[in-house]
């Protein structure tokens, strides 16, 4: 690892095309209170600005992905500051499903509340065998309010994540795989390494092409299928403009490797 960048609650390492975000708030095995989510936001922001960051691990070491809220600080909020359009806080998850840089969650431990969403926010999800996920909102009599109604809706069907969502059931992550809301399961010793693999196997193909390949995949879902299908085609005709494309193609004749320059 090389280049590491410090936040107060957040540390940036880079190994090549790869950035780890590592969220360092484990004496509350990092609850999202406003420091961490300030600084999550501000790294990953200036991170999805870097050309040469190709994909991101999100996760909080081997103890804790993320446990929910704070609920001290949350008791503390009048409901306008609980709505993000006029609280002012910073929209990470919103921030994660737009950029179109892909980001790799790595869970570990306890990923609760809001930390599922943030999770399931990110573009493929790894998790450890020590993992435990769960939608707990209703059990301090709230629901989901960054996304999980709607996200564990889609990954895991209607039924499924009613029955979550309704009891705040904690799951393992054997379940986890099983009903699609991981994409692995890992030994925890392993869980950062197969997180930052995902990242270099990514970054050997054209940054256009993941980038239009997430930008379909998200906005597709919620459109007709005509006007999903219509959009796809804009976006792989648009891909015959860039040069990556064209390497693509020479590199297949040629039977050797392409070298993508993302221009």
């Amino acid at each position: 690892m090389t280049d590491i960048t410090e936040y107060d609650t957040v540390f940036i390492d880079r190994d090549g095309p790869c950035a780890v975000v590592t969220m360092n708030r484990l004496e509350k095995y990092n609850a999202l209170n406003t420091g961490l989510r300030t600084d999550l936001y501000a790294a990953l922001s200036s991170l999805m600005t870097e050309r040469t960051v190709r994909g991101i691990v999100l996760w909080g070491g081997t103890k804790a992905f993320v446990a929910g809220g704070d609920i001290p600080e949350m008791l503390a909020r009048r409901p306008i500051e609980a709505f993000v359009p006029t609280s002012g806080a910073p929209d990470l998850w919103a921030l994660i499903h737009h950029s179109t840089i892909p980001v790799i969650a790595a869970i570990a431990g306890p990923c609760f509340g809001g930390g599922l969403e943030l999770a399931m926010a990110c573009d493929l999800r790894v998790a450890a065998d020590n993992a435990l996920l769960g939608q707990t909102e209703t059990n301090v009599g709230l629901i989901p309010g960054r996304g999980g109604t709607q996200r564990l809706t889609r990954l895991v069907g209607a039924t499924r994540a009613k029955e979550m969502i309704f009891t705040g059931e904690i799951i393992k992550p054997d379940e986890a795989y099983r009903i699609g809301l991981v994409n692995k399961v890992v030994p925890a010793g392993e869980l950062l390494a197969e997180a930052k693999a995902y990242v270099h196997r990514i970054a050997e193909k054209s940054p256009h092409s993941i980038a239009m390949a997430k930008l379909m995949i998200n906005n597709g879902q919620d459109a007709t299928l005509d006007m999903a299908l219509m959009l796809e085609q804009l976006a792989f005709a648009t891909l015959f403009s860039t040069e990556d494309m064209h390497e693509g193609g020479a590199a297949f004749l040629d039977k050797r490797r392409p070298v993508y320059r993302g221009v």
